[in-house]
């Protein structure tokens, strides 16, 4: 660099632009990771569910592996040519990050039970498989509602309300139209 004119000589990069911007996407990243990494673990917690917390260390992990990358980047054990890995690297980390904020932020879909519930009087079901609401006969369901191994909700024929069967091998009986 010329000193008298502060100028590079032979087209090197202005250094101070170049460290500017290395240290605002630096910052940028670790603010990222610090906002993802924080709100995986906590949500992991809150709703037990550890794919959570996965999904923030691999974001933890990947962040890492860049730090190494630019630490001996800036130390000059890289080569210069190094420098499209560390950029495939930040690639990565984002991709992780915004995969983890995507999965933990997403709005579950209204439970359809409700609905099920509003249009049988509080007695209805709703079937994943078919996505119908059924009619669940309250009266018989305290068997199955205290969880005993050997009752299960069945229809009472193919298509019609549903009760509580001690027998769960039974088939619903088959109405002919």
């Amino acid at each position: 660099i010329n000193a008298e004119y502060g100028q590079p000589l032979f087209g090197e990069e202005d250094l101070k632009k170049q460290k500017l911007l290395i240290r605002g996407v630096g910052f940028a990243l670790t603010l990222f990771e610090l906002v993802t990494l924080i709100s995986c673990v906590a949500i992991g917690i809150r709703d037990s569910k550890p794919e959570h917390i996965v999904l923030g260390t691999v974001g933890l992990s990947a962040f890492a592996s860049l730090l190494v990358l630019f630490r001996w980047y800036s130390d000059g054990e890289l080569d210069p040519k190094f420098r499209w890995l560390i950029l495939l690297v930040i690639v990565v980390v984002v991709l992780a990050n915004t995969t983890a904020n995507l999965y933990i932020w997403q709005a579950s879909p209204p439970y359809p039970s409700q609905s099920c519930s509003d249009m049988y009087q509080s007695s209805g079901y709703f079937n994943l498989l078919t996505k119908d609401c059924l009619q669940i006969y309250s009266d018989q369901l305290t068997d199955c509602l205290h969880a005993k191994p050997e009752y299960c909700i069945s229809p009472f024929y193919a298509g019609g309300p549903l009760i509580c069967r001690a027998n769960c091998t039974h088939k619903p009986i088959t109405l002919m139209k």
